[in-house]
């Protein structure tokens, strides 16, 4: 693939710009264009469609697997609502096992995010509980003041009760408050524990790191990590100690104080990362190493990356609420001590009390209020994440759920192209062919690159979007000519017509920082691909890792950052 995108690179940068490229052509001057490196807010596939006459109704599955039911007897009459066929997915296919692994990583996401809620809401209830006893005390100190403004020892008297049972019920508060993050902390090593258990079990059976695992397949690391050696390598001698120091410690992770596992939670965070950075890297291989399955293994470190970094940040933010727990105990029994000892010179100061009073009441009226708004943003930010993993889910149980097809259609079956139940099928093999009672309208998708049956894509019609629609279905071969991938293209066909053509952009996520620049600023050489660089005033060539093409740019995976100058 490489090859090939180096041929047409050089090929477009030749057909552009031979000047870079073939040094016997004469020097023309001209003026030099430069262009500054951002970052690409959206990418997307630029191919085309046809709309055809549907005089035959192809049946074929959207997930590989069995058939486990086939109803597709030739010249049989179908509705639209008779089942054709079931298909029972692969259990023990890649296709499947990608899909489960994907599954029960969002379930666990699923169950952190809703951790972090009721930690969250605890945390806002413990917060609320406190201003609210302010509330209470500051309420039963106006109560006592204004009666005690006419007998001042019998004032002090109450006041003194007031602040004693203040000072035990703080105390009290303080020592739940105490024993509350104790067992939050304590719960926290033990979910770290089987965090890094699972992470560093991860490791080792992706990257074989330990004896136990060295006969694992050769082949298999030969592609894992191939683009980026040097990171690979960095990667395995750090695992190594991570792998040590989880064999060596128990669930309760006592070897190691609070402030250095937060130290060390982020360094297996920062490694877990770096462990889907390398397998991102991975060459893929429809054989020894799927592109499914790299996809998978990067989304399961980072999620396990992600989820120390939480474990790291809820660490902190317990030890950091264990010694603001601390001094606000300290600071409140001084306050309280403090009081007790000078209530005899207040007395004259009873009616100024009262004013004070009145301005701690707003103040804390309006640290309830804030206090509120604060937990609804916190939990609607929390719950759009648990909405987002719960759609993602939903996308993945799809492909672990048999599937049942249906004519969609009145028609005549016109040919079984299955042999027969228990068949094994992949997604786009023709199973049954129906004539359509009615000539319909159906849309033919072609595309150079592979699509995902269920992919968004807006259509457009001499330059002007008409609408939008979803991949449906993948032939099984190519068009003889170009190449290209043949998809069905599901539509509101309104008042198009057959033979007429459409431009279509599927919609793709692009990462974070992901930096594409235009093709033409990018020469290729012997030895790589490389820019020119404007840097402090003077021109460079900058060597640069490539990625993916697309609509007349290229992807830049490394040597370059927002920012930078480029010349031309």
């Amino acid at each position: 693939m490489k090859k090939i995108l180096s041929l047409m690179l050089l090929l477009m940068i030749l057909t552009s710009c031979g000047k870079e490229v073939i040094e016997e052509i004469p020097e023309v001057k001209a003026e030099k264009t430069t262009y500054q490196v951002g970052v690409k807010e959206n990418n997307f596939v630029n191919i085309y469609g046809n709309i055809v006459n549907s005089t035959l109704k192809v049946i074929a599955p959207n997930i590989s697997g069995k058939v486990t039911t086939l109803n597709c007897e030739p010249g049989k009459k179908v509705g639209a609502k008779t089942l054709i066929a079931t298909i029972s997915p692969n259990y023990d296919g890649p296709a499947y096992q990608n899909s489960a692994v994907q599954n029960q990583a969002l379930i666990e996401q699923i169950q952190k995010l809703n951790d972090i809620k009721s930690f969250t809401i605890e945390n806002f209830e413990s917060q609320k509980k406190q201003i609210l006893l302010k509330k209470e005390e500051l309420a039963n100190s106006r109560t006592n003041i204004s009666e005690n403004i006419g007998d001042e020892k019998s004032g002090i008297k109450n006041q003194e009760k007031i602040i004693d049972d203040s000072i035990a019920l703080l105390k009290q508060n303080n020592k739940e408050a105490e024993d509350d993050i104790k067992s939050q902390i304590a719960n926290l090593r033990k979910n770290t524990y089987n965090t890094l258990t699972k992470a560093s079990k991860k490791l080792d059976e992706v990257y074989t790191i330990s004896d136990k695992n060295n006969h694992s397949n050769n082949d298999l690391k030969n592609y894992i990590g191939a683009k980026n050696n040097m990171l690979k390598y960095e990667l395995v001698e750090k695992s190594k100690e991570f792998i040590n120091f989880v064999e060596k410690t128990d669930e309760n992770l006592s070897s190691i104080k609070d402030e250095e596992l937060a130290k060390k939670i982020n360094e297996y965070s920062l490694i877990m990362k770096q462990a889907g950075d390398v397998i991102k890297d991975s060459l893929a291989s429809n054989n020894e190493l799927p592109q499914q399955l790299i996809d998978a293994n990067f989304a399961e470190f980072m999620g396990y990356s992600d989820g120390l970094l939480t474990i790291k940040n809820n660490l902190e933010k317990l030890l950091n609420a264990k010694e603001s727990t601390k001094t606000n105990f300290d600071l409140k029994l001084k306050e309280l001590e403090s009081k007790k000892s000078t209530l005899s010179s207040e007395q004259t100061n009873l009616k100024n009390k009262e004013n004070t009073i009145d301005i701690s009441e707003k103040n804390i009226d309006e640290q309830l209020d804030t206090l509120e708004e604060t937990k609804k943003t916190k939990l609607k930010e929390i719950d759009l994440q648990i909405l987002s993993a719960e759609q993602s889910l939903k996308s993945t149980d799809i492909n672990l759920k048999s599937e049942n097809l249906y004519a969609e259609t009145s028609g005549t079956i016109k040919t079984k192209v299955a042999k027969a139940e228990g068949t094994q099928v992949q997604i786009g093999t023709p199973l049954c062919e129906i004539i359509p009672d009615n000539n319909s309208l159906k849309l033919e998708i072609f595309s150079p690159e592979r699509l995902n049956i269920g992919d968004k894509f807006n259509f457009y019609k001499k330059g002007t979007q008409i609408g939008t629609g979803t991949i449906i279905s993948e032939y099984p071969t190519k068009t003889e000519k170009t190449q290209n991938f043949i998809y069905e293209g599901k539509i509101d066909f309104k008042d198009l017509k057959a033979g007429e053509y459409l431009d279509i952009k599927v919609l793709r996520q692009t990462s974070e920082n992901e930096i594409w620049i235009d093709i033409n600023f990018v020469s290729p050489k012997l030895d790589g691909y490389y820019v020119k660089k404007l840097v402090d005033g003077q021109v460079v060539n900058q060597k640069v890792e490539i990625g993916n093409m697309n609509n007349g740019e290229i992807q830049i995976n490394s040597g370059l950052k927002k920012g930078d100058i480029l010349e031309k």
